[in-house]
């Protein structure tokens, strides 16, 4: 009865029978240094091991000295310990950049590569929480659309580069610069191509989106326009010129959605000729008449600029006849899609702007 009592008394002044334990939900965040410090970088891939303890947000920081004239790091995961798959973008900024990824994985690494300069090192540090709260921004997010193809490399080096494209679109802008003094030399170019990099078994590989862009041998920046194609990664290749000399930096520049579209590139033609303005996939968006010539005919053709040569008439996809007497300038509209290239072939010399991209 005393014990019944007591209850009913301890009910009444609202104080527990039992104590409770509380047990907290906050995330617990594991950091590390990868590399323990500065390592010396390395041109073949070195991995280092994330301690993960049920972390699915991996955020990671990196910085060199040594100024490096290349850079490739990324973060990936395994749930069999045998197959590896990259689960962040790759970072390419060769002096420092930040990078995060997604998912539980029962081990993950980061993976990089760097070489150039003067022994150049690297140290990486991790963090990582089992939820994400994350947000990009500054670096972070320059990161994702900034992908530096060289900085401070020898002009006299030919170098081909694959990079995840962050939005599924090429749409951007390639910027090269060469350092006081140095020049690209005779036929330097630069490219971009097509490249399925999420899916390795592919063979649609390496058909030309963009250029092959003439580099002038100027210590000018030297921006060109590279067109939006759905693709899952780009290919950019830099092809050095005769007599070239010096170092060169290039950069290129992925469009955020919402950006301002790319203007369309251009090819000058004031001659009678058959010639190859596009080689590889794309459109014809428009031809402007500058300067017409009486009766001169414009014939447009589907061919790569192997097949544009001569006098072909396979794949036309227009013919357009001029007057003497037409509006200048006449803006002929096509926004045509373009499966081998664009071919066209004038009869005499009127003054044209061809559109494509």
């Amino acid at each position: 009865m005393r014990k019944l009592w007591l209850a009913l008394l301890l009910g009444l002044c609202g104080l527990p029978l039992h104590a409770q334990t509380q047990v907290s939900a906050r995330p617990v965040t594991q950091a590390q240094n990868l590399t323990g410090g500065p390592v010396a970088c390395s041109s073949t891939p070195a991995t280092y091991l994330i301690n993960n303890q049920s972390q699915s947000f991996h955020y990671v920081t990196y910085l060199t000295t040594g100024s490096p004239t290349s850079l490739t790091l990324f973060i990936e995961g395994t749930s069999d310990n045998m197959t590896f798959f990259q689960i962040s973008d790759t970072a390419t900024d060769p002096m420092s950049g930040q990078i995060t990824a997604y998912g539980y994985f029962p081990k993950v690494v980061v993976s990089v590569a760097c070489f150039g300069g003067t022994s150049p090192t690297i140290n990486i540090q991790y963090s990582g929480t089992p939820q994400s709260a994350s947000q990009s921004f500054t670096q972070l997010d320059s990161g994702i659309y900034q992908k530096v193809i060289a900085q401070g490399a020898s002009t006299g080096t030919t170098t081909t580069t694959t990079y995840l494209t962050p939005y599924g679109s090429s749409a951007g802008w390639l910027v090269v610069q060469t350092s006081a003094g140095g020049i690209f030399g005779s036929g330097g170019t630069i490219t971009v191509g097509y490249s399925d990099q999420c899916n390795n078994t592919s063979f649609i590989n390496n058909v030309s989106l963009a250029g092959p862009f003439t580099l002038i041998n100027s210590a000018v920046p030297q921006a060109f326009a590279v067109p939006p194609f759905p693709t899952c990664g780009v290919t950019v290749t830099y092809t050095h010129g005769t007599g070239s000399s010096g170092t060169y930096s290039a950069e290129y520049n992925f469009s955020k959605p919402g950006a301002a579209l790319v203007p369309n590139q251009v090819a000058h033609i004031t001659t009678a000729a058959t010639i190859s303005v596009k080689s590889g996939p794309g459109s014809l968006h428009s031809i402007v008449v500058n300067a017409p010539v009486a009766s001169e005919t414009i014939t447009i053709l589907d061919l790569s600029s192997a097949g544009c040569t001569g006098t072909p008439t396979q794949n036309t996809r227009g013919k357009v006849t001029l007057s003497a007497t037409s509006d200048i300038p006449l803006v002929l509209l096509y926004d045509m899609q373009i499966s081998l290239g664009v071919c066209i072939i004038t009869s005499s010399t009127a003054d044209l702007s061809v559109m494509f991209d």
